[in-house]
């Protein structure tokens, strides 16, 4: 009997506990809700922009006037949501990809050259429309040249630049050629941040490729890129020219040596191995200058090269060290292509631009000297703390205009 009292007490005991549970349960499951709770959608009016911010500035510390296409910006106000249509310069945004509350609106401009520039953001929702001033800046073409202009005809070689694919490049019908002597060139990629053509299998060296285009306001441009402009080069055969010695003549090759890059034109250098930090390795030499007289205005001509990196091997940052460059007897200029970023062109040939004003800022000589000689120098000297290990070659040293 008592144990049957016990066990009648403790199922009291345990299902009032069960009781009391459920009873703070409940308790704890209840929502009030705050019929003043703001909609952070609710509109009662017209949209009005009070400033516009770049998606980064989170604190509104700079209002911008004005932004570049493909920019992330934040437009703050009133009455922003329930988006209808925004425009840039007449182009609409996708306003699906638009994320707006009452007062914040995020939207990414357009990256689309309009036909006409107004300078003006329209911004409607269903409870009216909004003007305000806002200039997006509209780039121009940059077109640099082929990325490798000693590639060998029949290849595809990316062009450097950028805003191809803006200017009608790649489409049907478009203002926007590439010729080769009166042919159109095929372009076999192009993206809003890449663009190759290919080279046709006939085509001589010295050859003139023509790009043509309009921008804003219907203006025709046009730009002439070098193809293999070997005419130029001051030091075809590295074999026979300059000063080269034992030490510098085992760096010369013409493309046959184990793990060499194929040649891109005749022979080059290929610097391997170890170099103490600080030494100064000097690859330097001469030759007559070509017949090219540019003394008077040297800033309008470019010192250019070719340069390979073995994938193992990028080139390092190097400060005002590493690679040094200069013409006659002017103070060598360092180059550094790994500033900020490493720079490897994993085993493929390059073409690299210096102004020639900065290599040869004492002058350069007469070509119609009985002998216009012109020193050549340059020189590895690592800055790194263990030296530098190396695998990288040069070819094809000349100077040619900037522009043709």
């Amino acid at each position: 009997m008592e144990l049957i009292r016990n066990h009648i007490m403790y199922s009291k005991i345990f299902f009032s506990t069960l009781v009391l549970a459920a009873a703070l349960t409940s308790c704890s499951d209840v929502v009030h809700y705050d019929d003043d709770a703001k909609d952070v959608f609710a509109a009662d009016g017209a949209p009005v922009i009070n400033a516009v911010y770049d998606i980064s500035d989170t604190e509104g510390a700079a209002p911008l006037d004005g932004a570049s296409l493909n920019q992330m910006i934040r437009v703050a106000g009133k009455n922003l949501s329930h988006v209808r249509e925004i425009t840039f310069n007449g182009i609409p945004v996708d306003v699906s990809q638009v994320y707006a509350t009452s007062e914040n609106s995020y939207i990414k401009i357009p990256r689309v050259i309009p036909e006409n520039v107004t300078n003006e953001l329209v911004y409607t929702t269903e409870l009216g429309t909004t003007r305000r001033s806002f200039e997006v800046t509209i780039p121009s073409l940059r077109l640099e040249g082929l990325a490798n202009e000693f590639c060998r005809a029949g290849e595809s070689v990316q062009v450097n630049g950028d805003y191809f694919d803006l200017f009608g490049f790649g489409q049907e019908g478009s203002d926007a050629h590439i010729t080769l002597n009166g042919t159109e060139l095929k372009i076999d990629s192009i993206t809003e941040t890449y663009m190759s053509i290919v080279i046709p299998e006939d085509t001589p060296d010295n050859s003139l490729i023509d790009f043509s285009w309009k921008e804003v306001g219907d203006k025709a441009c046009s730009k002439k890129v070098p193809f293999r402009y070997k005419q130029y080069i001051f030091m075809p055969d590295l074999t026979t020219v300059g000063w080269w010695d034992a030490t510098v003549k085992k760096y010369i090759t013409d493309g046959s040596k184990a793990g060499d890059p194929a040649s891109s034109y005749g022979n080059f250098f290929r610097i391997t191995g170890h170099f103490d930090q600080w030494s100064w390795n000097s690859f330097g030499g001469g030759f007559n200058w070509p017949q090219l007289d540019c003394r008077a205005n040297p800033q309008d001509y470019v010192f250019k090269f070719e340069v390979c990196s073995s994938a193992s091997n990028p080139f390092y940052d190097s400060e005002e060290w590493g690679y040094l460059f200069g013409l006659n007897d002017a103070d060598p200029i360092s180059w550094n292509p790994s500033v900020g970023v490493s720079y490897n062109t994993y085993g493929e040939w390059r073409t690299i631009s210096i102004p020639l004003d900065k290599v040869a800022s004492k002058g350069l000589p007469d070509p119609n000297a009985e002998s216009p000689w012109c020193n050549f120098v340059m020189v590895l000297q690592p800055n790194s703390n263990g030296g530098w290990d190396v695998d990288h070659s040069f070819a094809n040293f000349r100077v040619e205009p900037a522009e043709f």
